[in-house]
């Protein structure tokens, strides 16, 4: 390929040029025949002041470009430089309308040739990368980018990008440039020239695809090894390799930087091995530090290999499952002296269904989103040997997309499937019961027991880390969940005839073979149309209802919620949403008998359509079936009564019209787990950081229905030093909240933040339980202008997700980050980026959640006290969780600032302190404690 790329990047005074913003540094790197031939990078005077935060950001000051020329004595070379060339840049829309701004300006021409976005590029040949910001994708590509921000560095960074994409598409197979090129028109790039001549050039010259990927029906996939593992029971003497592993001069040593030998991880260890070897039940609460990873996997590995038994491994997050894979196995796989294999496997939504992806192949298509996401996909498979979505970046527009091409139980056609040799769910399950170790995570291993085993292979013992979330996802999963777009997103498949949904597509096929389409297709779409009014109807309504009739103080961000108890049942605008929803019923009922006809017709002329074409009717009627269950649950939600079940309403209080949400879990799902799960396995063994109060795992054993087992019970405390690392600090000059207005005791608690952060130059985390507390108290810390050289950050207030906001905290000098809810567990902030922990109340449950509220009224009716039965244990082991965010390794130093004076006015505050490990806990006016805590931090 001999074209000329000329790749730009500017730096500018701001946004917008149409508002008076200048350029005030450009450069441009040229690339001939695949190589740089030249470079060109000039500071630009811009004629006006460069703002303050664009000197910090780019290190660009007015003294920089005081004798810099301006743009106009320049222009000219520019335009001849960009003269026959592409225009290369990392986001064109923003470096092209400034340039072209000055171009005018200056006389010159526009620039009018073809464009290439290094964004766009890389989002579809570089499909799995987590970020595609330049300095992400220079890292990925292993390139140096030594001056961020500064113009001539972002240029070459992005011209050695611009080198590595283009090379990738040449190597990419002819079946998918070919096929890439039928997208390149919607594109934002013009990479419709290139591709076609990447094409030409493999047509002409040899190529050997066959040799490197698998290309089936049109589609390239990457070629896959077959699955072979001996799973030989092998002679496993476990105290040698623990020896030869983990002592200071074992294996371990050798892979991980810094490796020492911890009495707590052999401790643990030696447990689990306990309690495999016994078939014993166990919990072990391991403290920060311990490493309890490698504590568990050693262990699980040699009694898999020792017994030949499977264990399971599950996580809370798919994020630790991924961790597990790809650091810790790879370690103990090149130190143990023995052959084994571990897998990753996930729910069945998570891997690609290749029939449903190579129908939505031959769509039209014009949705920009829609189109990128085919394109990555297209790559991807090149690369991908799991097909599993958590490798995917999509764009927000391709998650609906992959809603219509992930697998999921009736998509695959069996035998009949022309794609069933080479399914990822087919093939990750097999993977799966070849393997000595399975890493799942807590939501599939209770699908799988509520599917009676048929997802995960057969298994007697299992490994659950982060225990303490077991009740609240089997709850969950042995309950009901619903929402708006539960429906809507099935009937939206459904679609109508003139669409190029389900419903258009079985028409052609049935009028091909003959099937009435006369008569049911337009009652079909009738109804269909009625359903989704209804639907829309009754979550406005339940929304409406939950909005007017809540009682608490937002706890969650933007939600409310009400339960489903006798009195809402009894109210009479709750009997509108009833009639609503009886109406619904009768719709949805009478959807799936006209379906369910046109499914008895079907069948005895079945082999008068191609597979491709049965799959299509088969989703056609799997929708249909998931709509009518759907219903059911509806139906159970809201018009029956269930004396095991908690059922209650969540309602977004800035969402839209009909953002509703349903739920429904057992009130005591201790019985069940011992029912199901406890006693029907040899061996469980629960692990986390939080599972004992002073000590005693009473509270957990019972609430998940482990007291007739009578399991090992082991506290491992951590090997940190926290008497020389943390301190806790309670202020005595913070009012009593339940003495003053919120805002009087917001505004003291925010004077008491800033002058911390004053302290402590930011690297503040502050924990609250109220949201309503977190916006009030983010509002007046953005008000005091000495926090103006501060960046204040608050969850659900600024943009983001809870690993968005995290990396933005960590990203700037000075920070505070206000955060409820997720942050009081999960978050890991090492060293020196989090200093100050600040626990504005103490995290008891809100009297009126609904599932607290539930088991506080049993408690009371059955004698018990709710506070030190339930309300109390459970609000130690969230401090716990709290606490945990400060001190992560041993180089950590820190302080936690308590604001809730029940701490030490309250007989029980002091079980909070107990709860934590041997720390120095010192009371004081805040203006004392800031003198003593240099020690910490």
């Amino acid at each position: 390929m001999n074209q000329r790329y000329v790749v730009v990047d500017l730096e500018t005074t701001g946004n917008s040029p149409k508002k008076g913003d200048k350029i005030i540094q450009f450069a441009a790197v040229v690339i001939e025949d695949g190589e740089i031939v030249e470079r060109f990078a000039s500071f630009i005077n811009p004629g006006r002041e460069i703002p303050p935060f664009i000197e910090q950001f780019t290190g660009i000051s007015n003294q920089v470009v005081h004798n810099a020329p301006s743009f106009q004595l320049i222009a000219p070379e520019i335009e001849s430089l960009l003269e026959g060339a592409y225009f290369v840049a990392h986001n064109v829309p923003f470096d092209l309308t400034f340039l072209q701004e000055e171009l005018i300006n200056s006389g010159c021409k526009p620039f009018e040739g073809p464009t290439l976005d290094t964004v766009e590029l890389a989002r579809i040949v570089i499909p799995s990368t987590d970020s595609y910001k330049l300095g992400q994708l220079a890292e990925n590509f292993s390139l140096a980018h030594d001056n961020p921000h500064q113009a001539d560095s972002d240029a070459e960074v992005t011209a050695e990008i611009l080198l590595k994409i283009l090379l990738k598409l040449r190597e990419l197979p002819l079946v998918t440039c070919t096929r890439l090129l039928q997208y390149a028109t919607y594109l934002k790039s013009d990479l419709h020239k290139i591709l076609s001549q990447i094409i030409e050039e493999k047509e002409t010259m040899p190529h050997r695809d066959s040799e490197s990927y698998d290309v089936y029906r049109g589609i390239a996939l990457k070629k896959k090894d077959k699955i072979i593992h001996d799973r030989s029971i092998s002679d496993v003497n476990y105290d040698s390799i623990k020896k030869d592993l983990f002592s200071n001069e074992g294996h371990l040593s050798n892979h991980i930087q810094q490796y020492e030998e911890r009495e707590g991880q052999l401790k643990m260890m030696d447990t689990i091995m306990q309690a495999f070897l016994e078939q014993k039940h166990s919990i072990v609460e391991a403290g920060t530090g311990i490493g309890k990873s490698f504590a568990y996997l050693l262990p699980a590995i040699l009694f898999a290999k020792q017994t030949g038994r499977t264990i399971i491994i599950s996580t809370k997050t798919i994020q630790l499952q991924q961790q597990l894979i790809d650091h810790e196995i790879p370690i103990l796989s090149n130190t143990i002296p023995l052959p084994f294999q571990a897998t990753v496997l996930k729910g069945r939504g998570h891997y690609l269904c290749l029939r449903r992806f190579e129908q939505v192949l031959y769509e039209q298509e014009s949705n920009y989103d829609m189109i990128l996401a085919k394109a990555q996909i297209l790559v991807w498979l090149t690369e991908t040997e799991t097909g599993d979505v958590d490798e995917l970046n999509l764009p927000s527009g391709g998650k609906l997309l992959w809603n219509r091409i992930k697998s999921e139980k009736n998509s695959n056609l069996g035998k009949e499937c022309p794609w069933r040799s080479r399914c990822f769910y087919r093939r990750a399950k097999r993977q799966a019961q070849q393997s000595e170790i399975i890493i799942t995570n807590h939501s599939l291993l209770f699908a799988d027991l509520l599917s009676e085993g048929d997802i995960l292979p057969g298994y007697e013992e299992v490994i659950i880390d982060e225990a303490h979330h077991l009740e609240t996802v089997a709850s969950s999963h042995l309950g009901i969940k619903l929402d708006y777009l539960d429906v809507t997103n099935l009937l939206s498949r459904l679609g109508f005839s003139d669409s190029k949904d389900l419903v258009g597509n079985v028409i052609k096929i049935f009028r091909g073979i003959g099937l009435d389409t006369d008569h049911t297709f337009p009652l079909i779409e009738s109804l269909n149309k009625e359903i989704k009014q209804q639907l829309d109807d009754l979550f406005t309504e339940i929304r409406t209802f939950a909005l007017e009739h809540h009682k608490q103080v937002q706890t969650s961000i933007n939600r409310v919620n009400i339960p489903l108890d006798e009195s809402v049942q009894n109210d009479q605008s709750w009997g509108r949403i009833v009639e609503t929803m009886l109406h619904l019923s009768t719709n949805i009922d009478s959807l799936y008998t006209v379906v369910n006809n046109q499914y008895d017709s079907f069948k005895s002329l079945q082999k008068l359509v191609t597979p491709m074409q049965k799959g299509t009717i088969y989703d056609y009627f799997s929708v249909v079936e998931s709509i009518k269950s759907i219903n059911e649950k509806l139906t159970l939600l809201l018009l029956g009564k269930q004396s095991n079940m908690v059922s209650w309403v969540e309602a977004d209080t800035k969402g839209a019209k009909n953002a509703a949400y349903l739920f429904s879990q057992p009130i005591n799902i201790s019985e069940e787990l011992k029912a199901t799960f406890f006693s029907r396995k040899k061996s469980i063994i629960l692990t986390s950081a939080t599972l004992s109060i002073k000590g005693s795992f009473e509270f957990m054993i019972e609430r998940l229905g482990l007291s007739d087992y009578k399991p090992f019970a082991v506290t491992i405390p951590s090997p940190f030093n926290y008497k020389e690392q943390a301190a806790v600090l309670i202020p005595n000059d913070l009012p009593e909240i339940n003495e003053v207005t919120e805002d009087e005791y917001v505004h003291a608690i925010s004077i008491h933040i800033a002058e911390i952060a004053l302290k402590t130059n930011g690297r503040m985390l502050i924990l609250f339980t109220s949201y309503d507390m977190l916006k009030k108290t983010h509002s007046t810390l953005k008000e005091l202008a000495f926090l103006e050289d501060f960046v204040i950050i608050g969850q659900g207030v600024s943009s983001g997700s809870r690993t968005k906001l995290t990396k933005n905290f960590q990203a700037f000098e000075k920070s505070i980050l206000l955060g409820t809810n997720s942050f009081w567990e999960g978050v890991d902030i090492p060293g020196e980026d989090l200093t100050a922990l600040v626990i504005v109340r103490l995290p008891f449950s809100p009297p009126t959640d609904p599932m607290y509220a539930t088991h506080a009224k049993r408690i009371k009716e059955s004698g018990g006290n709710p506070f030190k039965e339930l309300a109390l244990p459970e609000a130690i082991l969230r401090f716990k969780q709290g606490f945990g965010r400060l001190v992560r390794s041993k180089q950590d130093h820190g302080v936690v600032f308590i604001f809730d004076r029940r701490i030490t006015s309250t007989s029980y505050g002091n079980q909070f302190i107990k709860a934590l490990p041997e720390v120095s806990v010192i009371e004081n006016s805040l203006t004392n404690l800031l003198e003593t805590i240099d020690k910490w931090i």
